[in-house]
């Protein structure tokens, strides 16, 4: 699909799925931890191929 619009992937993306609470990881009990290791997101970023660097290529 991104390549039928000439554009090249530059950069992909899985954000963790963070709890709702502000405590730093080390204090996350097991199921925060456990569900923030499942991707819930893709996060592209595409350029136009002519922005591409030279040799550059859809794969």
């Amino acid at each position: 699909m991104l390549s039928r619009h000439r554009l090249l992937v530059r950069r992909l993306a899985e954000p963790a799925t963070l709890p709702r609470h502000e405590l730093p990881e080390s204090e996350w009990n097991d199921y925060e931890r456990w569900f923030a290791s499942i991707p819930t997101m893709l996060a592209i970023s595409a350029v136009p191929s002519s922005h591409a660097p030279s040799g550059a290529g859809i794969a």
